[in-house]
């Protein structure tokens, strides 16, 4: 069984993730997504390995807003998100944080993330709420657990992960 945590933007889904992980053993594989300047028009979200500390780079700009409008940029997310996920092995637990409408172009992105959701490798990530489209595959596959985060139970839910990697 794979885990999604879903929410309303802000409401603390990847801090429990980074929380639950931090109390893990176990290699992180896969990805996480990070916006720059998040209140500005000129924003820009990047597609780093799920364990990166350093500064992100301008390669791994995956969607570009520009006036406040985003210029997905499809071929990175099949490039890059396809690789990390490719790079997970057995032993480990590959992180998808987060699924969204940016990648509904991203086909091998998307094949790439379907493969590993029929594999045994544990997943965790997250899917928007609300977006549409692809990201139904994710809410309706067999071997995803959904969970939805929300002020009131977020404190709570890095004991369910953690619980559920025990499992």
């Amino acid at each position: 069984m794979h885990v999604f945590l879903t929410g309303v933007r802000q409401c603390g889904k990847s801090t429990a993730i980074s929380r639950a992980l931090k109390e893990i053993n176990l290699p992180i594989y896969g990805f996480r997504t990070l916006f720059t300047n998040r209140t500005a028009d000129d924003k820009a979200l990047y597609m780093l390995p799920a364990d990166y500390t350093g500064i992100p780079q301008k390669e791994q700009i995956v969607t570009q807003f520009v006036n406040g409008r985003p210029q997905v940029l499809t071929e990175r997310f099949d490039e890059i998100g396809t690789q990390l996920l490719q790079n997970a092995q057995a032993g480990g637990i590959i992180l998808m944080d987060e699924c969204s409408r940016f990648e509904k172009d991203a086909l091998r992105f998307q094949q790439s993330i379907m493969h590993r959701l029929d594999g045994d490798i544990p997943v965790l990530g997250v899917v928007r709420l609300g977006a549409e489209g692809w990201v139904e595959n994710i809410r309706q596959h067999p071997k995803v657990k959904l969970i939805t985060v929300t002020t009131e139970n977020r404190e709570d839910i890095p004991a369910e992960i953690i619980k559920w990697l025990n499992t």
